[in-house]
């Protein structure tokens, strides 16, 4: 099992906002599950959806997420631990 981890300190507990790097740094695909691991996991949070329900609710492929995933990781975005 995989979690995804934000860790940012940049964003209120009350609401979030994406950093404006996020705008010129990501891809529409990149930036749509960027926003719904903010949404959900929050300040520092934890996400521990699978891949085909973050999929439903983001309306992209699997494969797709994979691929934004591997990508936010590797931009630094997201922290990927195995559990």
């Amino acid at each position: 099992m995989e979690q995804d981890r934000i860790e940012n300190g940049k964003w209120s507990s009350f609401f979030f906002q994406v950093p404006n790097c996020a705008d010129y740094s990501l891809n529409l695909h990149e930036f749509r599950l960027f926003s719904h691991y903010l949404r959900v996991a929050g300040l520092k949070g934890t996400h521990f959806a699978s891949i085909a329900t973050i999929a439903s609710v983001c309306n992209m492929g699997k494969d797709k997420v994979r691929e934004s995933r591997k990508s936010l990781h590797e931009k630094g975005y997201i922290i990927i631990e195995r559990v």
